[in-house]
């Protein structure tokens, strides 16, 4: 056996996949698949190549051959081929000879809860919504399924652990693997405490995941259906009933049927409370120990584990932070480690931060590809962040190694004064694009959390954001951006070891203000995963309306104007107004077509849709005519395609200026070019379907290298009356156009004597030669006008 052994665990579930690699005891790198492909919840299977993978084994360092094992801890069964991680094309087993392990998914968040509590021993609690059928737990596990039903899967498991061994106490199960059922319209049915949740969840949101939401409501309403509606316990086992579904027969969900639905919420809460505190009352009755670790999806609902914190007779609690599938992961890669080692070290995770870094390098490049943003110049980034804070200013904050569990706590975070009163307004409609009830979590240096809040004797610590108390009466009214209905927040204590910079910033805060507190909500919009890379929150900072960016002690802003056009309407919301006004002109053509077939044909001759279009991000597209259709070729590095390196389609005409995708995987998926002012097809939109929550945006860029030569006459400096700009040659042939006050701006030709602005639509710069080939001035096409100069 190898000195420090590289383990790889894999979490292949259907939602929120994940990888992790230990090194040693050492959780060297952990990253969830929906970081990286930009899908909510995706999932990650282990015969498939996982965009994890790649990440954990390329920032380690190693090859798949310095393996000593890998362990995938499955959701479902693990038979099904489609689970086979010795035919993973990335890691090879077979032809590493790489031993490979697959464990139950209980078991999973079970080893990574108690791996990362720092407890010796402890009493292990897991509900969710299910995880794995009885044919893949061990024996063990399979004793003691007190309530043996017709293709059983565990939605309710309690442990014991001590050093690295386990002991199953209990286990309960869901038959026909139906933790949730559709039976027509309405809410579906459920047999689990997790699918009760979800249940309700689908019923006030239509998303079966809205469990989080679920949470915020409930403190509006009344719990006005008893628990019995939902569930008995019957001789210690959960006995679900249809009672509830019964009464919500309709689809109409939120904002419809507000008073109703929060006091669903509220009932279905008070439901799980009852049902969690049965539970851990009874493993405490099997497992004495005065530790509890605590992990499954229900293991999110930061109410009840406040509640348990104060109301069970365990003296010792640990939350996983990644207590969805995600945290299986680590679950899976010190079952391994163990396996192989027999030695647990008790580490205790002190901070959810196992992504990987980012060095200022990356950040620089990721800004400059970003012709959104301009660059500030600060000796001080903390103490400027304070100040803007102050000024009401909201910020991105993009620091360190990001989480891997759903809560953003402060690597990849979004940042606010808490004692704006429009605080929870603004950043609901203006970024975060959600709900108007949703509350928004307090950061709070762990000193001062006693002042703040009514622990009643208990701890105050809160690294995870996963417990809920309330303020105390005489301080709420300072904070009321982050004080939710019922005067309660979900907060996170803070320490300089932990929390480095976020640390800093709280604590410059509390000096300028008397407030140790500062709001934090994740680092994306509504429907999209947290960021993951600088360019993630480069993107996510210009399409909503956050005011600055912090990225590493990098502080970036969104340009004021851009050349001749103030930026209120140019970058990024023309992007959308773009969008929306040709989708528009091709509806009104669909609809003059009658049969919205395409029989008009298109509004261009289909060379002039042709060409190399380009995302900063996402890579390119090549648009080319082939048997008299257009034909695109996607590449680089496309997020929503990252697992396809390259691939392409004949484009189908759909209407107006909308073709269609023929070929799978993305058949049906539409390509849309807009046209500028003077009416070139510059600008192209990837539609991309509800699963993906932003559309995607190309500008036509050069496929050639530009010869020096051939553009050297274009440099030098244009004026009119009112105007200046100065185009100069960078080191690598590029035009680039300054106008005073701005930085920057990279020119993209399109042909001979005309570029347009590099990823910025909408703006077109034509040269003027005369007879001599001398230039003589320039004209600029933009948005708001024709401008025309001489040159000097």
């Amino acid at each position: 056996m190898k000195n420090d052994p590289w383990i790889c665990g894999i979490s292949a579930s259907p939602h929120n996949g994940a990888v992790c690699l230990l090194k040693g005891a050492e959780i060297f790198v952990a990253i969830q698949e929906e970081r990286l492909s930009r899908r909510k919840r995706d999932g990650i299977r282990g015969a498939h190549p996982s965009l994890s993978l790649s990440y954990c084994l390329e920032y380690a360092g190693i090859k798949p051959s310095e393996l000593s094992l890998v362990v995938c801890c499955v959701t479902n069964r693990a038979k099904n081929p489609v689970q086979d991680v010795k035919l993973n094309p990335i890691l090879e087993t077979k032809l590493h000879n790489i031993p490979t392990l697959y464990i139950p998914h209980h078991l999973g968040h079970a080893v990574s809860a108690f791996a990362t509590s720092g407890f010796r021993e402890s009493a292990i609690l897991i509900v969710d919504g299910i995880g794995s059928p009885v044919e893949d737990l061990t024996k063990e596990e399979c004793d003691v399924c007190k309530w043996p039903v017709e293709d059983g899967y565990e939605t309710v498991s309690l442990y014991g652990a001590s050093e690295s061994s386990f002991t199953p106490l209990e286990k309960h199960l869901v038959a026909n693997g139906a933790w949730i059922r559709a039976h027509g319209i309405g809410m579906p049915l459920f047999g689990s405490l997790g699918g009760m949740y979800s249940a309700v969840a689908s019923q006030i949101f239509g998303d079966v995941f809205g469990a989080g939401k679920v949470m915020g409501l409930a403190p509006y309403g009344r719990p006005e259906i008893p628990t019995h509606d939902f569930f008995d316990i019957v001789d210690g086992r959960f006995v679900f009933h249809d009672t509830v579904p019964k009464r919500f027969q309709h689809a109409e969900h939120w904002p419809l049927r507000q008073k109703e639905y929060e006091n669903l919420a509220a009932s279905t809460q008070a439901a799980l409370e009852e049902g969690l505190l049965y539970l851990v009352q009874h493993l405490h009755e099997l497992c004495p120990s005065p530790n509890l670790c605590y992990a499954g999806g229900v293991a999110l609902n930061s109410v009840i584990n406040e509640i348990f914190v104060r109301d069970s007779a365990f003296k010792h609690l640990y939350f996983m932070p990644a207590a969805e599938d995600s945290g299986t992961a680590i679950g899976a890669a010190y079952y391994g480690l163990w396996e192989l080692t027999g030695k647990n070290s008790a580490r205790k995770l002190i901070h959810d931060a196992v992504g990987r870094n980012y060095s200022p390098g990356e950040i620089s490049k990721a800004i400059e590809k970003m012709p959104g943003v301009q660059q500030l110049d600060s000796t001080d980034p903390i103490s400027a962040a304070v100040d803007l804070l102050c000024e009401g200013k909201i910020i991105g904050w993009f620091q360190g190694r990001s989480e891997l569990g759903p809560r953003a706590l402060g690597q990849r975070s979004i940042l606010c004064d808490p004692r704006r009163p429009d605080g929870k307004a603004v950043l609901n409609m203006r970024v975060k694009h959600r709900e108007a009830f949703r509350p928004f979590a307090p950061v709070i240096l762990l000193e001062e959390a006693k002042n703040w809040f009514e622990l009643d004797g208990q701890s105050p610590e809160s690294p995870f954001m996963l417990r809920v108390c309330k303020f105390r009466q005489d301080r709420k009214q300072e904070v009321p951006a982050v004080v939710h209905v019922d005067d309660t927040g979900r907060f996170q204590t803070l320490t300089k070891e932990a929390n480095g910079q976020l640390y800093e910033l709280v604590k410059k805060f509390y000096e300028k203000t008397g407030i140790p507190i500062v709001l934090n909500t994740s680092f994306n919009v509504m429907g999209e995963p947290i960021v993951e890379t600088p360019e993630d929150a480069l993107l996510t900072f210009l399409s909503t309306g956050l005011d600055y960016c912090f990225l590493e002690g990098q502080i970036v802003k969104k340009r004021k104007a851009i050349l001749f056009e103030l930026n209120e309407t140019a970058w990024p919301q023309r992007i959308n107004e773009l969008v929306s006004s040709s989708l528009k002109a091709a509806l009104i053509a669909k609809t003059k077509d009658g049969d919205g077939q395409g029989s008009l044909g298109p509004t261009h001759p289909l060379q002039d849709y042709t060409g190399t279009f380009e995302h900063p991000t996402h890579g390119t597209l090549t648009i080319e005519v082939e048997d008299g259709n257009l034909k695109g070729t996607f590449a680089g590095g496309l997020i929503i395609f990252r697992r396809y390196s390259a691939w392409s389609s004949p484009l189908q005409h759909y209407c107006h200026d909308i073709f269609e995708v023929v070929a799978q995987p993305f058949k049906g998926y539409q390509v849309l070019f807009i046209p500028d002012v003077k009416g070139n097809m510059d600008c192209v939109a990837f539609l991309v379907k509800k699963e993906f929550s932003r559309d995607i945006i190309f500008i036509r860029t050069s496929k050639t290298e530009t010869d020096r030569n051939s553009i050297e006459k274009f440099t030098g400096t244009y004026e009119d009356s009112d105007r200046l700009m100065n185009v100069s040659l960078s080191e690598g042939n590029k035009l680039i156009a300054i106008v005073p006050g701005q930085s920057e701006l990279e020119l993209a030709q399109r042909n001979g004597t005309e570029f347009n602005l590099k990823n910025i639509p909408g703006y077109n710069i034509a040269f003027e030669i005369d007879a001599s080939g001398i230039c003589r001035g320039l004209t600029v096409t933009q948005p708001n006008g024709i401008f025309k100069l001489n040159k000097r």
